[in-house]
């Protein structure tokens, strides 16, 4: 009975070392997508630190309602590692199992977000949160963490939130 304790103990806390690992994984590639259907609007926000530690940030925006119009605002430019950490960090405060849920949810409104980051020296996907309009009832989805990160990916592209929404 002892024995079967203790291998329960040793697993239970197997469990909870990988769960710490996991967020504690520093991301190579971040990326931001904002997309606005019936307003043609839409921004892509790319980060990717190179094993040098450079950190690279592009961005493509498209401002205007309407879609007859060509206009992209495209930049790039580099950042920190201390403005990269506060981004990761960002990130992984994100409650999971609720981001799983609302991502199953859709809107009618045509706004869809999503926020897609990379493990370090691995060019496979570690997670995607896709969310449609994250500003509506941000609260009561339990969005705030979603939101905080999402803001932080998009004062990137120094554009104001409130102008993509």
């Amino acid at each position: 009975m002892k024995r079967i304790i203790f291998l329960v103990l040793v697993i239970f806390y197997s469990c909870q070392t990988a769960e710490k690992k996991e967020d504690a994984t520093e991301f190579k590639r971040i990326s931001l997508s904002f997309k606005h259907l019936m307003s043609c609007k839409s921004l892509i926000v790319h980060i990717e630190k190179y094993s040098t530690g450079a950190i690279d940030v592009s961005y493509k925006y498209t401002p205007h309602k309407g879609c007859n119009t060509d206009t992209i605002d495209f930049k790039s430019y580099s950042i920190d590692s201390i403005q990269f950490e506060k981004i990761t960090e960002s990130i992984l405060k994100i409650d999971r199992s609720n981001i799983e849920k609302e991502s199953q949810t859709m809107g009618l409104d045509g706004i869809s977000t999503s926020i897609t980051f990379y493990e370090k020296d691995k060019n496979t996907v570690m997670n995607v949160y896709d969310i449609w309009t994250p500003t509506y009832n941000t609260e009561k989805r339990k969005l705030n963490d979603y939101m905080n990160a999402y803001k932080s990916l998009v004062k990137l592209a120094s554009i104001k939130l409130d102008s993509l929404f």
